[in-house]
């Protein structure tokens, strides 16, 4: 699959796991990317991916939106652990997943 088919797939994703929640369900935002995160498979018992949901979800949306970048760095270092490959557009994903479990969670 080429670079720009991948990104049209993740772009895709992200837009059906923002659109299939109903805002009254809302939750923190680490509780939304987690559930995001879930529904694409990716899910697992990773103690470091708990500590960082719930990190996210204690200091709010308006944090987790000014730290994306060491948040999305920090969700890769995880996922290799893990042994997930993500790809060549692995950060702008991951950032794009951030945005949409904070839109989640307001």
């Amino acid at each position: 699959m080429k670079l720009h088919q991948r990104l049209i797939l993740s772009v895709g994703l992200v837009m059906l796991s923002l659109a299939t929640i109903s805002p009254a369900l809302a939750q923190g935002p680490g509780t939304e990317m987690t559930e995001i995160i879930n529904r694409w498979g990716l899910g697992s018992d990773c103690g470091r991916c708990k500590a960082l949901a719930a990190e996210m979800d204690q200091r709010g949306a308006d944090w987790v939106l000014q730290n994306r970048q060491q948040i999305a760095s920090r969700t890769i270092d995880n996922a290799s652990r893990l042994g997930h490959n993500m790809g060549p557009m692995k950060r702008m994903g991951v950032r794009a997943m951030i945005r949409t479990a904070v839109r989640r969670s307001r």
